[in-house]
């Protein structure tokens, strides 16, 4: 079952601890108990551990460990993107107060731009600049203190104490593909839970029905339904 985006995850823990405290009343009744063949209570109470996040190794501590490490690397990768233009519009804005006495440099400086508003624009503006730069005005030109030639390619080439932006684009690849896999692993077993659930109250409000002790402890016990007000899924979100 895919849950429904008005289904919280809260509510179907919820249901699902008070669906295995009322399966293990009704299975430890005095007279005529009444044992679910499907799942145990064991089997109940090991899948609601795997819903602890404050638990190392769970399905959902790992699933929270997995998306902290996504947004880390994409904060990683955002600054990088964030400081290539930054320099790109102190160089090219140099550059281009300098190509007014130099009007050789002009059709040179006319062709480069900073005005890129996505990351795959300002890496290839960020490129273009490189190259003029080397080409043209020099590596020993400084168009803006610690704005080197040196500091500008290794935002690109690295360092040894940078990373490449290769090696940051993937880690973020990386981790966003375990997010995903490990919120997909959580989200299953939700689904999974919400439709045992849902299987088990079939079930035993058909043995069992309103108006005796038994049926009464179930309807009165049990959470059936939901009014949303609360996020729904665990889904890695998009980066800005």
């Amino acid at each position: 079952m895919n849950l429904d985006i008005s289904t919280s995850i809260d509510f179907v823990i919820k249901r699902t601890e008070k669906t295995s405290a009322v399966q293990t009343t009704l299975a430890t009744l005095p007279a005529d108990p009444w044992v679910w063949p499907t799942k145990t209570a064991a089997a109940w109470t090991a899948d609601a551990e795997l819903l602890d996040g404050t638990k190392t190794g769970t399905l959902a501590q790992k699933a929270t460990a997995a998306t902290t490490d996504r947004n880390i690397q994409f904060a990683a990768l955002d600054a990088r993107y964030t400081t290539l233009h930054t320099r790109t519009l102190q160089a090219v804005g140099v550059m281009r107060s300098r190509a007014l006495a130099e009007p050789v440099l002009r059709p040179v400086v006319d062709e480069l731009s900073a005005r890129g508003d996505s990351n795959r624009a300002i890496e290839e503006e960020g490129e273009e600049l490189l190259a003029a730069w080397s080409q043209e005005f020099g590596e020993d030109f400084i168009p803006a203190p610690g704005n080197t030639f040196e500091a500008f390619k290794a935002l690109y080439e690295g360092s040894t104490t940078v990373p490449t932006l290769r090696k940051l684009k993937s880690n973020y690849k990386e981790s966003g593909a375990k997010a995903r896999r490990a919120a997909g692993d959580y989200n299953t077993l939700i689904g999974r839970l919400e439709d045992e659930c849902v299987q088990w109250y079939a079930e035993a409000t058909a043995v069992f029905p309103a108006g005796t002790t038994n049926g009464d402890l179930i309807r009165g016990q049990i959470p059936t339904s939901y009014s949303p007000a609360a996020a729904a899924r665990v889904t890695p979100a998009k980066p800005v």
